[in-house]
């Protein structure tokens, strides 16, 4: 090998290490700065759903008007967990282990998701009448 080569050689290494240490390094800056998701599991967790859940009720139980609350149904015990369960895995940083999702639900998007599942919900659950239900 003349020394061309050698200089040659050592130059390709030299740029091809340059090239991955800025990689890695815009790499982390995205990881860091612009990814998605709320890291420690995201801040709607079960907990924070019941105690949405009971300040609604609670707001409910301070309105006068009784034709405010005659739609007012709450989610049966079962899909308040369904609920939980969905917002819990969209907005993880990670899933369990066999699981895939695509894409991470921030913080507004799962609140907005929420509000339109229940309006999904209570239109389901509405009297074909159009009387308010009760359960």
């Amino acid at each position: 090998m003349s020394n061309t080569e050698k200089k040659a050689t050592k130059g390709m290494i030299k740029f091809v290490l340059t090239i991955f240490v800025v990689a890695m390094i815009l790499a982390l800056a995205y990881l860091a700065f612009f990814t998605p998701g709320h890291y420690g599991g995201g801040s709607l967790s079960p907990r924070t759903l019941a105690s949405a859940a009971n300040a609604n009720q609670n707001i409910a139980e301070e309105l006068d008007d009784p034709d405010l609350l005659s739609g007012v149904v709450d989610a049966p015990p079962g899909l308040a967990m369904e609920m939980a369960d969905l917002i819990r895995f969209k907005t993880s940083t990670l899933t369990a282990i066999g699981l895939q999702r695509n894409g991470v639900w921030g913080e507004e998007t799962a609140s907005q998701k929420i509000e339109h599942l229940g309006l999904m919900f209570g239109a389901l659950a509405a009297s074909p009448s159009g009387s308010p239900t009760r359960s």
